[in-house]
């Protein structure tokens, strides 16, 4: 469990840092690939929608629903 706290907190970190401010420019990216700055965001959200919805079904799977699909109590 410490090591996905430590991977939290490692992307916590470095997505605050994050800005749109030059979203042209060249980052390393995986595969010793450079890609542009807004490029490395988008295929950041879409891998953690698919690794979302991944989950999801998993417990819909198991009988359980998601946090984000049960209803708020008003």
């Amino acid at each position: 469990m410490s090591q996905l706290k430590k991977s939290f907190d490692y992307c916590t970190t470095a997505l605050a840092g994050v800005n749109d401010s030059k979203p042209g420019d060249s980052v390393p990216f995986f595969g010793g690939r450079k890609v542009t700055r807004a490029m490395a965001m988008l295929i950041m959200v879409d891998d953690w929608a698919d690794h979302y919805s991944q989950q999801a079904i998993y417990l819909r799977l198991n009988g359980l629903v998601p946090p984000s699909a049960k209803r708020k109590e008003m």
